[in-house]
């Protein structure tokens, strides 16, 4: 199992300290493969419910918590996972690790140590070097600033630049006044000529806007029949809710007209609305079917203009 990066420390699980149980991992991702083969849930259906990914569905059942940020992550997806599937998860998924050995330093000889001491009473000290090496570049410095001002050329003088006279300023001649325009007469304003007014029509009434048919409570509003294990969510014109998992060659009774409806598969759905067979295809949006109010609309309208 790789290991996995952890950035706290202290009793926390999140801390270098902990790390994952490969014998507990192991045993309960196989009884969770098992459970979800038995239900005959797919990794894309579990991800879906679980806010996970599919490599993540995949890891939690091969104890691999390479899809994982940290072990505590995998830990907590698993305990999520177990839950789901209706089976206890034990508390030993981290075990804290054991501490790194550290080596004490030898301990030096009494002969190496005494060399040492007679060596360091006849060695230079480090000062005497740091103080002649900063009199050599001074020295330096100041030998090349003393022959660079012999050799640096004189600068030629800076011309002088003069500046012109103004122009002269243009003044336009005067404009001179516009001739008066003359006033043309007017024509004589007309009389006017009587509106006779419009006669009223009789306003004609709109007819009637279509609207749903009301909750008979009878059963007989849709029945929704599955060829594979799905969930199916139905809203209706109340705002109750119905939502379950159906089995292969199950079914679910409408007890009144839906606003809504959703299906978690887009194959082998078989679905009649007031006794009429629908073709969920135009309503798939990738693997679900959802039908929309304006949906429902729009079959109880091809409904009626058929009788």
């Amino acid at each position: 199992m790789p290991p996995a990066n952890s950035t706290s420390s202290g009793d926390s699980p999140f801390a270098p300290t902990h790390a994952l149980n490969p014998q507990v991992c192991t045993k309960t991702g196989a009884r969770l493969r098992a459970t979800r083969d038995q239900r005959g849930w797919t990794h894309a259906e579990v991800a879906n419910r679980l806010l996970l990914s599919t490599a993540q569905v995949s890891g939690l059942e091969r104890a691999d918590a390479s899809a994982f940020h940290n072990p505590a992550f995998f830990a907590v997806a698993l305990r999520k996972y177990a839950t789901l599937m209706g089976i206890d998860c034990p508390e030993a998924i981290l075990t804290p690790k054991s501490p790194p050995i550290v080596q004490e330093p030898v301990a030096e000889s009494t002969a190496a140590s005494e060399s040492d001491s007679n060596a360091s009473r006849f060695s230079i000290p480090m000062w005497w070097f740091a103080v002649a090496t900063v009199v050599l570049l001074a020295g330096a410095v100041a030998l090349g600033l003393y022959f660079r001002g012999r050799t640096a050329p004189s600068s030629p003088p800076v011309p002088t630049s003069r500046v012109p006279p103004p122009a002269p300023i243009y003044t336009a001649p005067p404009m001179p006044e516009p001739l008066p325009t003359p006033v043309a007469a007017s024509p004589p304003t007309p009389a006017p000529t009587p509106v006779t007014p419009p006669v009223p029509r009789p306003a004609t009434p709109d007819p009637p806007a279509p609207s749903l048919p009301q909750p008979t409570g009878d059963g007989r509003a849709g029945i929704v029949t599955l060829a594979r294990p799905a969930w199916v969510f139905v809203r209706y014109g109340d705002n109750a809710v119905t939502e379950r998992v159906l089995q292969a060659g199950q079914s679910l009774t409408l007890t009144s007209d839906p606003i809504y409806l959703a299906i978690g598969t887009g194959e082998g759905v078989t679905l009649t609305l007031r006794g009429r067979p629908i073709d969920v295809s135009r309503f798939r949006n990738g693997d679900e079917i959802r039908i929309r109010a304006i949906d429902l609309a729009a079959l109880e309208t091809d409904r009626r203009e058929e009788r």
